[in-house]
This record gives C-alpha cells, structure tokens and sequence, in this order.
C-alpha cells in the first residue's frame, strides 16, 4: 500500500467549515467549561436590554414631567432611571467576569486539545514545515476568540432585541425614524470583511513573529549564550529579531488600516441616518407634533442605537474571528483524522523475525526539495544481523530512518517486514516493537528514574529495570556521582537540578533506548557523537550485549555512525550516497573494493594517526 505524501498547500490549508459544523465547536467549547456561568451571562443579556429600554423611558418621563409641573412623575421616573443604570452597570460588569473566567477555562482546554490531538498524530510531517506551525501557534491562543465568539452570539441576539426596542421607540415618535436603524445595515455588514483584514495580516505575520521569538529566546538559553558571546553576535541577532517584529508590524498595520477604511465606509452612512433622524426630530418639534421628551427621547436613542450598532459590528468581528478559529480546530481535526487514515493499517506484528526488513523500489521527497532524499532503494536488513549504515551528509541516512519507524510513508516503492508491507502493519504496535536513540536525541529535564524509564512506559517506574537500562549502556557510573542516584533531578529546570555534560545526555539517551528488552528493530543514530574515544570503545562493547539480545528474536539493529571504527562491528554495511545503495558488505569487503567506503575509511583513519 503506498500513501502519496499530500503537500503543504493541499494538506495544510484552512477553509471555511460548515456553519453547523462551526457552531457545534463554538457550542462544544463553551458548554465544556462551566454551565452555571452559562446561565448566568444569559440572564445577564436580558437585564441589560430591559434596563436599556427603562432607561430611554424614562428619561422622556423626567422632561416631560417637568415641562407639565407633575413632579412627582418626574422624580419617580429619575429614580427608576437611577435604578435602571445601575442595575445596567452591574450587569455588564457580571457578563465581563463571566466571560473572562470562560475565556480562561477554554483556553487551557483548547491548548492541551491542540497539543494532545498534534501529539497524537502517528507520523511527523506535519512538525516539519512553518505552515503548520503558524497555525498551530494561532491555534494554541484560540480560547478567548471562541469564548468571544459564542458570547457575541449570544450578544447578536441581545442586540436584535435592543435595536426592536429601540425601532419600535422610535416609530412611537414618528414612522420615518424606524427606518433609521436600517442605515446600519452596511456597517455590520462591511465588520466581517474588515475582521477578514486583520485576520489575514495575522496569518502572513505569524512566521516573522516565530523568528523574532525564536532568536530573542536565544538570549536566555545557556548553551546558545556562550557562542553569541564569543562570536559577539548578540547585537546583530537582536537586529534580526528588531526587523522580523518591524515587518511582523507592518504587515499587521496594513491589514488594520485596511479594516479601518472598510469599516469608516459603513460609519459614514449611519452617521448621515442619525443626522436625519435628529432633524426630523427636531422639525416635528417645531411644528407642535413632538414634545422636548420626544426630542429627548430619540436623541437617547439614538445615542443607545449608536452604541447598539459599535457593539453589533464589534460583535460581528468577533464572531468571524471565533468561527475562523473553529475552522482551524476543524482543519486541525480533519488533518489528525487524515493522519490516522494514511497509519490505518492492523495486520499484527510478528513476536519475532525471520526474514528481515526489506525496502523495494522506495522513494522518498521533502515538499520543496530538489532531489529526492530516497530515490529508488532496494534493500534487505537481514533478521538477527546488525546493519551499519554510513554515508556523508544528505546521503539520507536520517530519512531511512524515519521512513523505518514509520515517521513517514513512502512516495513510491514499499518497506515490509517479514512481507508485511509496513503500511499494513498497526502502527502503534510496530512502534511498541522498536527502540533507539537519534541524532537529535530528548534531554528529558526530569528524575534520572522518569528520564531514562520513559523508554518503555509501562516500567518507566521499576528501579530494577532503569538501572539494568543504565548498565546496558554504561550509564551506571554516572549514579555515583549523583548523591540521590535514580531519583537526582536532571537539568536547569530544578532549583538542585544536576548540570550533565552532551555527552552524559547521550548516554542517557542511550540508556533509554535499552529500556526495551527485546525490540525488532533497534536504531542507533549517531550514538556516540557527543562521547569521547574511550567511552565510544566502551559503550560499542556493551552494544555487542544489545544486539546479542535483539538478535534472539530475529531482531534488527541499525547503526548509523559517521565513526568507521565503531561500524566495524557490523555484520553488514550498507553505503548510501545521493539517495541511493552505492555499496553493501562486509567491513572487509568494502575496503577491498577502494570504493568511497574505503577512501573514507583511510581518509578517517589518517586523521587519528
């Protein structure tokens, strides 16, 4: 079974989702958090409308009192004015809290779904590349707009009430003025397209917003400091960081003024309804059909109206923002379900090897690449045997890797095992079936028991079967040297923390690669790069023990070095180059054929003379 790798611009694009489908997250995020502070800002929604209605009310009844002498008229209506707002200010200041202490609940949860549905994605393609993380990043921070937005929908129907009210008050007046409210029309209208803006402006900046982040966290990290100050390139890094914010700023300046000039365009037309409004008002005044509270009256309302229409398209806003982040959830689980499509094999994984892991025909592209990073490999790692693979940079040494573990499919040709093709194989199982350490190997800043015990979950806290891991790897002495031993916190993370050397960390590594008694394939990339010649010579005599017993179940190691000395040891060697099986044999055989392996070989060897 092959699976064509789906490219960046077909795979991670975000398009609008349904609009029940949008809702139902909307609906899903919110209703998870706390549903008393649900009810709560709804009953919240109703008094601030009636108190708004009470308030224009009101108002007409103090002026007209006083304009006819009945007094106490006047004086009731100031009280229930009096009541009516603060009965209003204590609302709104309710709805804020409730929805701040939403927008948090939320939030935490729509990050750790973000992080867990990510983590949860059998391979890695989508960690490689910027467009992804970009929307991840939004994504991450999409907690408030989703609040904002199921709250502003909630608002919407509050605001199609107030403005009811508010037409109906005013057609009380005079007819005419209920048309005045329909001018607001083009403002919430154009309010979506001008969020459309901004949005935008956000996306296209999000990659010069990791960059500047990216190098001003350089600053404060140990390892990074020591080589900006001796090549004294703080300054300019700090530069770089200055300008990628700077045009971060203008890309999103631009897409706010072109918000702006879309939003003035519908102001314009209710500034010229309420101008209207208010002559006609007046006009009727004049004439002895209106009352100085009538004047009042519509010119409070208008006054409401016109904060009724700001909040409308503010509120508009942030629901396309709310639903614009529902599609990234959306896009984000539809992508994780893709995922799972393409690792949806459920063949069984044999207990152990017969035959070995072969690859036919494989091939394999980076989006964007020139060449391929696999073109055409045909390869057999025998079962029971350990096979070295070597190769200068760019041979895709890495790459075989991946593709092995799984961490990425095939664009053409198979990997099998046992005759399986790997793409049938359930993957989670496969992977409960391999073990290794990388070239970019985790420093696991926790326990020494929890950093090396991860290497097999279900004994990530057995004592006995850390400690075996650790001698496996010649690892043990460095519990002497820690007065807390498996339990010695690692790392600058911890008050106490121990300071480990690269490589100390490597060996750690190591060590969890070994916590796996007898994996099918064990891959060791670049192992000993942070170790000296001594503890490489002692750490490859203990890896003759781990593939002695890998090899019991038909295991396969996979050693990748750029070290000749330790490939030595290998029963096999295969020799990569431009992607493609330049050689295979024997250590022995490779040099007797003066091909590239033996010219590297001398060439290695003469530098140790």
């Amino acid at each position: 079974m092959n699976v064509t790798w789906r490219g960046i611009a077909e795979g991670d694009t975000v398009r609008p989702a349904p609009t029940r489908r949008r809702l139902r997250i909307l609906r899903e995020a919110v209703t998870h958090g706390r549903p008393g502070l649900l009810r709560s800002a709804a009953l919240m929604i109703v008094l601030v409308s009636l108190a708004g209605a009470a308030t224009s009310l009101t108002l007409k009844g103090m002026v007209d009192g006083a304009a006819e002498g009945a007094w106490g008229y006047a004086l009731t209506s100031a009280g229930i004015a009096a009541l009516a707002a603060g009965v209003n200010g204590a609302c709104l200041r309710v709805y804020g809290n409730t929805h701040d202490s939403l927008a948090a609940t939320v939030g935490a949860r729509i990050n750790t779904e973000t992080v867990r549905i990510t983590g949860d994605m059998p391979g890695t393609d989508h960690l490689e590349h910027p467009e992804y993380a970009d929307q991840i990043a939004l994504l991450r921070k999409g907690g408030a707009p989703l609040v904002r937005a199921a709250f502003s929908i909630a608002d919407l129907v509050s605001l199609a009430v107030r403005v009811l009210i508010a037409v109906a008050l005013l057609a009380w007046v005079h007819p005419l003025l209920a048309v005045a409210p329909l001018l607001a029309v083009p403002s919430v209208l154009l309010a979506g397209r001008a969020q459309a803006h901004v949005e935008r402006a956000a996306l296209d900046a999000a990659e010069h917003v990791r960059t500047a982040d990216h190098l001003h966290s350089l600053f404060t990290h140990p390892t990074a400091a020591m080589e900006m100050r001796v090549f004294d390139c703080a300054d300019a890094l700090d530069r770089r960081a200055d300008e990628a914010w700077a045009r971060a700023a203008r890309i999103r300046l631009g897409g706010a003024v072109r918000a702006s000039a879309t939003a003035v365009a519908g102001w314009l037309v209710v500034a010229a309804g309420y101008v209207g409004a208010l002559l006609l008002v007046v006009a009727e005044a004049r004439a002895g059909r209106a009352t100085p509270g009538d004047v009042l009256l519509v010119a409070q309302v208008l006054v409401q109206l016109r904060g009724n229409v700001s909040a409308l398209a503010t509120t508009t806003r942030q629901v396309s923002a709310g639903l614009r982040m529902a599609d990234r959830y959306a896009w984000l689980v539809d992508r994780a379900a893709e995922e799972h499509a393409r690792y949806s094999g459920t063949a069984a994984v044999p207990d152990g090897l017969t035959a070995g892991i072969r690859l036919e025909g494989v091939r394999f592209s980076y989006p964007g690449a020139a060449r391929p990073a696999l073109d055409g490999v045909d390869l057999v790692l025998p079962a029971g045997r350990t096979v070295a693979v070597v190769g200068v940079n760019g041979a895709g040494k890495t790459t075989l890797v991946k593709l092995l573990c799984g961490f990425h499919r095939p664009d053409g040709g198979r990997i099998t095992v046992d005759g399986t093709d790997l793409a049938d194989l359930d993957i989670a199982a496969w992977r409960a079936r391999t073990s290794g350490t990388f070239q970019n190997f985790l420093r696991l800043e926790t326990s020494v028991q929890h950093s090396v015990g991860a290497g097999l979950a279900e004994r990530m806290d057995d004592p006995a079967a850390v400690t075996a891991a650790l001698r496996r790897a010649d690892a043990e002495a460095l519990l002497a040297r820690w007065p807390e031993g498996l339990e010695t916190a690692l790392g600058r993370s911890y008050r106490e923390g121990a300071e480990l050397s690269g490589g100390q960390w490597q060996r750690l590594a190591v060590a969890r690669a070994m916590m796996h008694p007898a994996p099918l394939l064990l891959v060791l990339d670049e192992p000993t790069a942070a170790l000296d010649p001594v503890a490489e010579h002692a750490l490859y005599e203990r890896y003759v023990g781990a593939a002695a017993r890998v090899r019991e179940n038909g295991g396969t190691v996979l050693l990748v070095s750029h070290r000749f000395s330790s490939v030595r040891m290998a029963d096999l060697i295969i020799v990569l180059n431009g992607g493609g099986v330049e050689d295979i044999g024997t250590h022995d055989e490779l040099v007797g054929r003066d091909g590239s392996y033996a010219l590297m070989f001398r060439q290695q060897a003469a530098a140790f003379a």
